[in-house]
């Protein structure tokens, strides 16, 4: 199966080198055009976004273990889970799908 993508992306992707046929634009005329989204309000306001999620998501995570404890989750259940599930990670079962090991 292996053979057969590869043979397939041989004849379907480009050559990755064509590109380099073409000349190469000096620095001055390309770092302009690196700063040029950071003029328009509204990728700025995407950037902000993008932020603010990943920090949130990570504010979020030393406070994981202190709730899930004052929950009543006691370590032995989260141990146990923690087993099971490097237990069916290594037998290439996690999230429902099996790999197979060669």
């Amino acid at each position: 199966m292996s053979v057969l993508t590869w043979l397939a992306a041989l004849r379907v992707v480009p050559a990755l080198g064509a590109n380099l046929a073409h000349q190469t634009l000096p620095l001055a005329d390309i770092v302009p055009a690196l700063w040029r989204p950071l003029s328009f309000p509204r990728h700025l306001k995407a950037y902000a976004l993008t932020v603010l999620t990943m920090l949130s998501h990570m504010f979020v995570i030393p406070f994981m273990s202190p709730v899930l404890a004052a929950n009543g989750l006691q370590k032995s259940f989260i141990h146990k889970t923690l087993k099971q599930l490097n237990i069916r990670w290594r037998q290439g079962v996690a999230l429902g799908t099996r790999i197979n090991h060669i």
